[in-house]
């Protein structure tokens, strides 16, 4: 029996000695796996805080690539961005690369229709120190990172109102008749025609805050007819429109500079062009401001082989008095020469007035009108969620409303249903200038000017063409800056308003 005991002994303390040699492995491999843990976590807080500094990093790059600055000064920004994202132990060594399509025009999707794109790409290695893995030999993991970001790229339309009133605030002129045709070409030879001369100058300081080879820029007038008129026939009895913009969209700043310099303000119609106005009587084709047309052309650029499906569209718009011309023009808006029966002119508004029964309006002397409007804002076209067609346009304000719901209602997908039918999405600032917009004018509808490029920019401004839900506008005084809607008293306040325009370019994040 004595040798069976020993046996039974030694096998015990053999035992023993095995489960302390599992428990001694068990503890290496438990201490490894928490060592691992914490390595893996410090290594994913550093990916989760590199990802968030190169994101920061490269929406401020894009921003800085806008505002002009060289890539060695964007690159030390973003450095430091990211740098200030990352805690603060465990960081080693930071690479941080920053390229833009001016220093590397390979970067995915830097051209697009001809011009470049304000990309972005940040890109930042990291070595992160382990505390664990050092007893393995393993000391340090690097980390990557990068991101793609992009200051929107910007198809700008701007539509200018050069009809003749533009030079009704020159010097030594009165509007009351009206300009001559001898003090309209005085003013136009000496560059003196204001409010015009105001306007042009802050136009092209729009243009210049635009990023040139990035942003394209259109340039569309309107007065009678929108944009380019058949050659030799500008303010001619036979005056033919092309219906294309005064300059297409470009990224050529030189040739949008050199295209306002050209602009003109819109002459006076001769005798022979409206004769039975001129005798107080049919005022069709004869009226000069057709808000209408020169949304009509904006929305053609927008849609045009020239626009950009990435860029942001803007549509600026600018004008000193009511819209009183407009005629029918259907999709695809062909250019055609409009008869007397295609413009939108109330018929019992003008002939009342001839006959002497002004019917509550008030009567002007027939150089200035009889004018092509029912001075009511709320008759006719309200908005595409009603259902009226543009068939059912009353006036040339009418008209303007519905291009304008065209221009700023949301494209398809994005619409949500208080537009009657998508439209091209474009953001839109309005400016009005001077006392025209405001003045009651005929009807019993005071401030129909300013209304109308409160309602154009309410319709840009969010897509949705209902007035008085929950827009910028809401609430405010029709002379008061709200909005993308912008009032001027003066020409001396364009240049902070086109300013203001230029500063709120948006940015978009891309990976």
């Amino acid at each position: 029996m004595k040798p069976i005991i020993t046996d039974s002994r030694n096998r015990r303390k053999y035992e023993r000695g095995q489960a302390l040699a599992l428990i001694a492995f068990g503890f290496i491999g438990l201490v490894a796996f928490i060592g691992l843990a914490i390595d893996a976590g410090i290594v994913f807080a550093h990916i989760g805080h590199l990802r968030r500094g190169v994101d920061s990093a490269a929406l401020a790059a894009a921003n800085q690539i806008r505002q002009g600055w060289n890539d060695a000064t964007i690159t030390s920004s973003a450095e430091e961005l990211i740098l200030l994202n990352l805690p603060a132990a465990n960081a080693g060594v930071l690479n941080v690369v920053v390229e833009s399509c001016n220093s590397n025009p390979s970067i995915p999707g830097c051209t697009s229709g001809g011009a470049n794109r304000k990309l972005a790409r940040v890109a930042a290695s990291l070595s992160v120190d382990l505390a664990f893995m050092p007893i393995v030999g393993w000391n340090s993991v690097t980390i990557k990172s990068d991101a793609i970001s992009e200051a929107a790229s910007v198809d700008l339309i701007m539509v200018i109102d050069n009809s003749t009133s533009m030079a009704y605030d020159t010097p030594g002129i009165s509007s009351d008749p009206g300009i001559t045709d001898d003090e309209l070409a005085a003013c136009i030879a000496a560059g003196t025609c204001q409010p015009f001369e105001g306007i042009r100058a802050a136009a092209k300081l729009l243009v210049n805050n635009m990023f040139t080879g990035f942003d394209q820029i259109s340039l569309v007038s309107f007065n009678r007819f929108a944009g380019r008129v058949a050659p030799g026939t500008f303010g001619m009895d036979n005056e033919e429109p092309l219906h294309q913009a005064d300059l297409g969209l470009t990224t050529n700043q030189a040739a949008v500079i050199a295209a306002l310099n050209n602009m003109i303000i819109y002459p006076n119609l001769p005798g022979s062009a409206c004769p039975d106005w001129n005798s107080g009587g049919d005022p069709r084709g004869c009226t000069r401001t057709n808000t209408a047309a020169g949304l009509m052309l904006a929305g053609m650029e927008l849609t045009s082989v020239r626009a950009r499906p990435e860029a942001v569209k803007v549509v600026v718009l600018l004008s000193d008095g009511q819209a009183n011309a407009a005629y029918v023009n259907n999709p695809p808006f062909n250019a055609y020469t409009p008869t007397p029966d295609d413009w939108y002119c109330p018929t019992d508004f003008w002939s009342e007035m001839v006959s002497g029964q002004p019917n509550g309006r008030r009567v002007v002397d027939f150089q200035e009108g009889p004018w092509c409007t029912d001075g009511k804002y709320s008759q006719g076209y309200n908005n595409p969620a009603t259902g009226i067609a543009y068939s059912n346009v009353k006036d040339p304000e009418d008209a303007a409303r519905w291009f304008a719901d065209w221009v700023g209602c949301l494209p398809p997908g994005e619409n949500n249903g208080t537009c009657g039918s998508a439209g091209i999405g474009a953001v839109i600032f309005t400016v009005g200038l001077g006392n025209g917009l405001i003045d009651p004018g005929f009807g019993p509808e005071p401030q129909v000017g300013a209304r109308l490029l409160r309602y154009i920019a309410g319709v840009g401004e969010n897509g949705d063409p209902r007035v008085n839900q929950g827009d910028s506008c809401e609430n405010t005084p029709i002379a008061t800056t709200c909005g993308t809607y912008y009032y001027a008293t003066s020409t001396a306040q364009l240049g902070g308003i086109f300013q203001d325009i230029a500063d709120r370019i948006f940015t978009r994040l891309t990976h």
